[in-house]
């Protein structure tokens, strides 16, 4: 976060001389185009359209990332509990799209905002979800109130800014929510690594979905694209950081996606083994013996995996 900040600050110092804050990207455009002295540099209605169309194209990726998102919440209310499914990323799209659609506002692209908007109730909806199927009342409150503040505190930042209080040229205001925005960009998109950890100790990466690191990374480079087309950093930066680490996801997910944690060092297939009913000298109670080896030569330890039993099995004569 800090290297992208930095990224940031340094390329608003290096277009602060040519780049003032307009009421939209088409206008900024047109007017750096206007002052070239170039003679071909003239602005052109194909420059339009092929933003309009990178827009568009990006808008309806960006609703699939977000439509993708609800792919936790069929788990969740499918089996009644979390499971490996964590709020993190929930907490992550609320803050993004929150400041998101704020930034779409600033520089009136109503389709940056409409699909923010889309994003942000299907935020909404995964905490109610999550509050739901909480195992305990404490979980609920804190799945709550950790979305409250979330939600309550980038919108106390950004009325404070606006307000004009501390901050008073509206470009200057502009350029601050939008490093917040790009802040919060490349947050929502770690939120998943919250728990890289735990999925490298087992092995495990179900938690991560194929449909939404897919969608994710279209979106961000297809954004990234857009902001290099009309020279804005703040939506440059924060796609670049939230492609590098939707890579990481999805080299996660490469390495453990689907698979499941190997059984015990020594412990065979518990699939494997064949209940058979053998019939003891009389006056001895009857017994199961789980074979797990047709032919032994010497005693078998095995401790089969999700269970307390052990099997000791010798030959055949010794049982």
């Amino acid at each position: 976060n800090s290297f992208c900040t930095l990224l940031a600050l340094i390329l608003l110092a290096r277009s602060s001389e040519t780049s003032q804050a307009s009421p939209g990207i088409q206008q900024r455009l047109h007017r750096r185009r206007m002052s070239d002295t170039s003679p071909v540099a003239t602005p052109q209605a194909s420059d339009a359209t092929a933003l309009a169309a990178l827009s568009v194209i990006a808008t309806l990726f960006n609703v699939g990332m977000f439509l993708a998102n609800s792919w936790p919440l069929r788990h969740l209310w499918t089996n009644g509990e979390w499971g490996v499914q964590r709020p993190a990323g929930i907490f992550g799209l609320l803050l993004g799209t929150t400041w998101w659609s704020t930034y779409g506002l600033i520089i009136a692209l109503p389709a940056l905002v409409a699909c923010n908007v889309l994003g942000f109730l299907i935020g909404c909806i995964g905490v109610f979800s999550f509050a739901k199927f909480a195992a305990t009342r404490v979980d609920a409150r804190r799945v709550v109130a950790t979305a409250a503040i979330v939600v309550g505190g980038s919108v106390a930042i950004i009325l404070l800014v606006k307000s004009g209080v501390f901050i008073h040229r509206a470009s200057t205001q502009d350029r601050v929510l939008g490093l917040c925005a790009s802040t919060s960009s490349v947050l929502m998109f770690s939120a998943p690594l919250s728990g890289a950890a735990e999925i490298v100790a087992t092995k495990d990466a179900s938690r991560l979905s194929l449909a939404v690191l897919s969608f994710s990374l279209v979106t961000l480079v297809l954004w990234t694209l857009y902001g290099l087309m009309v020279g804005d950093p703040m939506m440059i930066v924060p796609n670049v950081g939230g492609l590098t680490v939707t890579l990481l996801q999805a080299a996660l997910f490469w390495k453990y996606g689907g698979v499941q944690a190997p059984p015990a060092p020594g412990a065979l297939p518990l699939e494997d083994a064949v209940p058979i009913q053998m019939t003891p000298p009389p006056q001895s109670p009857v017994v199961d013996v789980v074979v797990v080896a047709e032919a032994v030569e010497s005693p078998v330890l095995c401790t089969p995996a999700a269970t307390d039993v052990i099997v000791v099995v010798s030959t055949a004569t010794d049982v």
